[in-house]
């Protein structure tokens, strides 16, 4: 997972960006936007602030990767902006080249070009019409000072949210290398404050066996019929993961000599986005897709006796509501960080085929938790 690209694209010059088939030339690697294979560049409509653009080299092999990609404003209306090109070659030996080119009356900011070492980048950029209005690029990126260190952090996001995306879509492995047991959150906080953490994934439960007769309450995206699901599929189960995140933004320094004493609510960047963005809800699952509603809500409350979930027919929020809370953090003589943490449990539904095969059916996520912790800085 080492040898990727990522090209996030926000159009704000109220023109649509358009590439196809005809616009983009991959000479070495794969397709590999949002994480996943065979997910070639995309265009961007007006507004949309997206991931456009995804490789990666061929896992054993020495062949890095290299492509150009060109994104035309096919906007109907008077003028034309022009376009906007790029070319990337990252060999696996050799320095890297990059470059970006924007014609016509477009503008951009946020690009760099690649230095000459390294292998696994993210980008973002803006683009604008001349005498537009230049706009924050991502959201998601860490808010720190340092260019390299803003560089690493956000590609080592990326990289773990890849793994999760392919941990949880692959049960054999999850269960091999995720330990099952209860967490207990505030013995899981990091030790040290940094971002992102050295994994989201903290543990998972025991699998649940979902019975066989309400089976027709689950929607299952590959075998949608009850007489498919009795021909091919041996077996539904559930299980929950349990992860931590924070959101750097949040993180406040503490002088010395001073005390901090209430703090608000606060939200995170899912740490399974991509399995969440790619797979059924469990909502639309057990609800809106379900054959028999009333068998999904029998499966829905097992599944909240089993994980300890309120409702997990809401959607999914990363978010911890609460109202603002006094937090005792006296006075010390060196400078600190105060960071909050957020712990989420997600529920996960797979089958097993006949053929010995699994699959993810359904998938959702909440933030159960918010707990405190103060670092030296």
């Amino acid at each position: 997972m080492a040898w990727t690209f990522h090209l996030n694209i926000n159009n704000q010059s109220g023109r649509e960006l358009t590439t196809d088939a005809g616009n983009y030339d991959l000479k070495w690697g794969f397709w590999y936007r949002n994480n996943r294979d065979n997910q070639t560049p995309v265009s961007v409509d007006a507004g949309k602030n997206i991931q456009a653009l995804g490789i990666r080299a061929a896992r054993g092999t020495w062949t890095g990767y290299q492509f150009t990609c060109t994104w035309r404003d096919t906007t109907i209306g008077p003028g034309n902006f022009g376009t906007i090109a790029l070319h990337i070659d990252v060999p696996y030996s050799g320095s890297n080249r990059s470059d970006l080119a924007v014609n016509g009356l477009y503008q951009q900011d946020g690009w760099e070009r690649l230095p000459s070492g390294g292998s696994s980048f993210v980008r973002s950029i803006t683009i604008t019409v001349i005498e537009g209005e230049l706009v924050a690029v991502d959201s998601d990126l860490p808010d720190l000072k340092d260019l390299e260190e803003i560089e690493d952090s956000y590609n080592q996001y990326q990289l773990l949210l890849a793994q999760n995306h392919e941990l949880l879509e692959n049960w054999p492995e999850l269960e091999r290398t995720i330990k099952e047991g209860p967490i207990i959150p505030i013995n899981s906080m990091p030790n040290q404050a940094f971002y992102p953490p050295e994994r989201f994934i903290l543990g998972r439960s025991a699998p649940t066996t979902i019975p066989k007769k309400q089976w027709a309450g689950l929607a299952d995206p590959r075998y949608q019929s009850l007489y498919s699901k009795n021909m091919f599929v041996e077996e539904y189960f559930s299980a929950a993961v349990y992860s931590i995140n924070t959101n750097p933004r949040n993180w406040e320094p503490i002088p010395a000599g001073t005390a901090k004493k209430t703090v608000k609510s606060t939200s995170v960047t899912s740490s399974i986005k991509t399995v969440l963005e790619t797979n059924f809800s469990i909502k639309v699952s057990l609800e809106a897709k379900s054959g028999n509603p009333k068998l999904g809500k029998a499966i829905a409350a097992k599944l909240e006796s089993a994980y300890s979930q309120k409702n997990v027919l809401e959607k999914s929020t990363t978010r911890v509501d609460s109202e603002t809370v006094e937090v005792n953090v006296p006075a010390v003589d060196f400078n600190r960080l105060f960071v909050p943490w957020v712990f989420s449990t997600a529920v996960m539904i797979y089958r097993k085929t006949k053929k010995g095969d699994y699959g993810l059916v359904a998938v959702s996520e909440w933030a159960d938790l918010q707990l405190y912790k103060t670092y030296k800085h």
